[in-house]
């Protein structure tokens, strides 16, 4: 998907396991899109919304990405809202 934005798309929440910090989501043509919390964003009221439980629908938008070869920030349009999520993003490996 490169450097460009992407979306919205309506797609399925295949999982999300928030104790994990990731999940998968499916895109209407069955690709499958690897979502990890490190990648969400805010919404206007400065929430991050997490995909919505196993097999729920949701519309997401990719946005540019900072690093080569990976997906940009994912923001979910609709699911479920929680204001912190730097507890479920482990620290950088040396």
């Amino acid at each position: 998907m490169g450097n460009s934005v992407v979306g919205p798309v309506e797609g399925t929440c295949k999982w999300f396991n928030l104790r994990l910090g990731y999940g998968f989501l499916a895109t209407p043509d069955g690709k499958d899109v690897f979502v990890h919390v490190s990648n969400l964003v805010k919404d206007g009221d400065g929430l991050f919304i997490l995909p919505l439980k196993d097999g729920g629908r949701v519309n997401f938008a990719f946005g540019p990405s900072d690093r080569e070869g990976q997906e940009g920030k994912l923001q979910v349009l609709a699911g479920t809202k929680i204001k912190v999520i730097d507890r479920y993003v482990p620290e950088p490996r040396d």
